[in-house]
């Protein structure tokens, strides 16, 4: 949606002109040209403006998709709950893992540390 904007404020495009009843015709809705926002502002500002929209389109792309992410999480019927340790642990310890616990542990000391550990020998420190 945000594209067909930018693209009518660059190319320029048409209006709804309402034209009103005389005693020959009805009214109708006829349409006139709106023309590019650099003929109206200047070039200058025309690109000022499209990358303001872009820096917002941008933001909201990434929370969008952020909020969809979450959306499909819940429409899956995940019910998942946030990130807090405390709750992660009541929520799984009452759906089925009354043994569930999070180990906690540094990540400096797990990434940092002078080797890498295999991956499975790290998901296995986790358990």
């Amino acid at each position: 949606m945000i594209e067909l904007l930018i693209d009518y404020l660059v190319k320029g495009g048409i209006e709804d002109d309402y034209k009103p009843a005389t005693k020959d015709r009805p009214a109708y809705r006829d349409y006139k040209k709106v023309p590019a926002l650099d003929t109206l502002i200047g070039k200058e500002a025309t690109d000022k403006c499209l990358e303001h929209i872009k820096k917002c389109q941008n933001f909201y792309c990434g929370h969008s998709r952020e909020v969809n992410q979450f959306d499909m999480t819940i429409a899956l019927g995940v019910g998942s709950p946030n990130s807090n340790a405390e709750y992660v642990t009541k929520y799984w310890q009452s759906h089925g893992r009354p043994d569930f616990a999070i180990k906690d542990f540094k990540i400096d000391d797990i990434i940092y540390d002078d080797r890498y550990p295999a991956v499975d020998e790290f998901l296995e420190s986790l358990k």
